[in-house]
């Protein structure tokens, strides 16, 4: 397979209202995460606008209608696009919020997601003796019809022990992961021909047509205020 995959960290320094209009995107999946700061957004049948915290994540389904309306704090979001040369089109009919308020409408097979932090559920995950973290589930594999899957993943207090986290994901293959170092500090080992290296908040790894030597890939030595965010698309699905 090739690259068709976009990964971008956006900044959007200081407070205020954002000169945005209502569009939408033929991407085949995109995905929000807010590392920092706030926005309010505004979708298409989902009724009045919201605030789009730090942590929360969003799944903006094909060609629904949008709208950023303000950002907050100096806002920070990680957005992952396929395919990567997709177009953005204006909606100059459309008005946000529109009157129609039907969030389970199905955008293309998928739903509309507003994953908020706050209400993260978390599992912990025991893949091997010497491997226990937590994954911060967002739904947002299901709500996708599985084209992509978003969570985030955080070592267990092992006490003295420094545990390996390997958060490769649990598919056979991938077309494309990217982790995002979300807080703290790691090791991030690739098992592959380049040497370990350290990773801090803000620094991205990406996978692209993985599996098999991303198996052994994970992060050691980890402070203990670390995590990150893994998204991963599943090849089966291009």
């Amino acid at each position: 397979g090739s690259w068709d995959f976009i990964a971008s960290h956006i900044r959007i320094p200081g407070s205020g209202e954002v000169p945005d209009w209502v569009h939408y995107h033929d991407a085949s999946f995109q995905i929000i995460y807010c590392h920092k700061g706030a926005a309010k957004l505004v979708y298409e049948d989902q009724g009045p606008p919201f605030i789009f915290k730090s942590g929360d994540c969003v799944l903006q389904p094909p060609r629904i209608r949008h709208q950023v309306l303000e950002s907050y704090e100096d806002l920070e979001v990680v957005e992952v696009v396929t395919p990567l040369n997709h177009s953005t089109y204006s909606d100059h009919i459309m008005n946000l919020p529109n009157e129609a308020f039907n969030p389970d409408r199905a955008f293309e097979s998928q739903r509309f997601t507003w994953d908020q932090a706050e209400n993260r559920k978390w599992q912990t995950t025991d893949a091997a003796p010497s491997l226990s973290y937590q994954a911060g589930k967002t739904g947002i594999g299901e709500a996708s019809a599985h084209r992509g899957e978003v969570q985030i993943l955080r070592p267990l207090d092992s006490g003295e022990t420094t545990l390996p986290i390997i958060p490769f994901p649990e598919q056979n293959s991938s077309a494309f992961i990217l982790w995002f170092v979300l807080s703290g500090t790691a090791v991030f080992d690739s098992s592959t021909k380049t040497p370990p290296q350290q990773v801090n908040e803000g620094d991205a790894i990406t996978a692209i047509n993985g599996a098999p030597e991303c198996v052994g890939a994970g992060f050691s030595d980890y402070s203990d205020n670390f995590s990150v965010l893994e998204v991963n698309l599943p090849s089966e699905t291009f």
